[in-house]
Parts: C-alpha cells; sequence; structure tokens
C-alpha cells in the first residue's frame, strides 16, 4: 500500500502546485479504473495527518493557513484535539490533516489499468529487444521470441538502459 496525499508547502510552490494537480487527477483516475464496487480493493480515502517538528513549526502552518487559505478539501489546521479525533490518538504536536488523502494498493491500480486498457503483460527474463518494419519483438534470454507487438512498454527499472541500448 501507498499513500497519497498533497505536499505543503508556505510559498505554495510548484511542488507543492504539482502534488496537488497530481492528486486529484490520480484520484479520478482510481475513481474511473476502480469503479465503486472494486473500489476497496484498490484504494482508499482515510485522510492523512503530518505532525509539525515543533510548536513553531505548527504556529507556522497555522499562520500561512490564515493567510492564504487553501481548500479545506486540501489541508486543514488540525489543533492537538482535533488531530486526536481524526486519527484517534493524541499528537505530541498540532499539525495538518489531509483530508483527500489515500492509501492505494498500487500494484492492483497497474493491473487494473492495463486490464482496461486490454495490455498484455509478461512476466519473462528478456534478452533483447529487436526492431523490425516497425514491429517490435521481445526476445528471451534463450533466444526464443516472447512477444511482438506494434508497442512495447519497458518496466524493468535498472535493466531499462540494457534493453533500451541494445536497440
Amino acid at each position: 500500500w501507498g499513500l497519497l496525499h498533497p505536499h505543503f508547502a508556505a510559498d505554495d510552490n510548484l511542488l507543492a502546485r504539482l502534488t496537488r494537480a497530481g492528486v486529484a487527477l490520480t484520484t479520478a483516475t482510481l475513481m474511473r479504473t476502480a469503479g465503486s464496487a472494486a473500489a476497496h480493493a484498490l484504494w482508499k480515502r482515510c485522510g492523512a495527518f503530518q505532525q509539525a517538528s515543533s510548536p513553531v513549526q505548527a504556529a507556522q502552518w497555522c499562520a500561512v493557513l490564515q493567510r492564504q487559505p487553501w481548500p479545506s478539501e486540501h489541508v486543514q489546521f488540525a489543533d492537538r484535539a482535533a488531530a486526536a479525533r481524526l486519527v484517534g490518538v493524541a499528537p505530541a504536536q498540532p499539525g495538518l490533516w489531509f483530508p483527500a488523502a489515500s492509501v492505494i494498493a498500487a500494484g492492483r491500480w497497474v493491473a487494473a489499468l492495463l486490464a482496461a486498457a486490454g495490455t498484455e503483460v509478461h512476466r519473462e527474463s528478456v534478452g533483447r529487444l529487436e526492431r523490425v518494419d516497425g514491429v517490435w519483438r521481445v526476445v528471451a534470454v534463450d533466444g526464443s521470441t516472447i512477444a511482438t507487438a506494434p508497442v512495447v512498454v519497458v518496466a524493468a527499472a535498472m535493466n531499462s538502459a540494457r534493453l533500451l541500448d541494445a536497440t
């Protein structure tokens, strides 16, 4: 499971704006992909609390949100009592509550996205990729053909460069 929530910055910098947009787009995609019946298996909106590291930081966050209020569906300041009600345990410091934060079963979500697109997934040891006449050939380590396709998505982490350099 992974956590999805926006980043907060006092100056509403590029990272804060980007993650806010990313959360909105990801949530919309999750809703389209998962549908209402299967949603619980892929993700759950549960909110997230970010505790301030000190009373000074808590006061700064509170002041920023009073000066330039963010939409309450993105972030809210939570004093210790409010945070305790939200998370079920009393935090040491006040902090920020992100009501739209969600937990996501990333692997299940990727599988749902691929299935919705009709994508074939092969879990094989790939020796190389070849492109001939506009068609990709995925070649196993032993030289046999795993698949051919007009489009190939390489998701091989540290092996991606090796596979792509050979094409």
